[in-house]
């Protein structure tokens, strides 16, 4: 759900390219854990700022949710 949610509406944001990004799902001991990956190494806003400052062209982002437990 997860993925697909993600597949059908990164085409809203203009600036990313739906082919540089991946998400990847786990669920384990009662945790939901979302995880999405970005490329922006030929983002020219990456570019522009790699002049200035060392930085990873790769942007990770993960959150969790609790399964149950009411």
């Amino acid at each position: 759900m997860a993925k697909s949610y993600v597949t059908k509406n990164v085409g809203v944001y203009g600036m990313l390219d739906p082919q540089k990004l991946s998400v990847a799902t786990n669920s384990q001991g009662g945790t939901f854990q979302v995880t999405l990956t970005y490329d922006m190494s030929a983002s020219p806003a990456f570019k522009l700022y790699n002049v200035l400052a060392s930085a990873s062209p790769t942007i990770a982002r993960s959150a969790a949710v609790q399964n149950g437990g009411f």
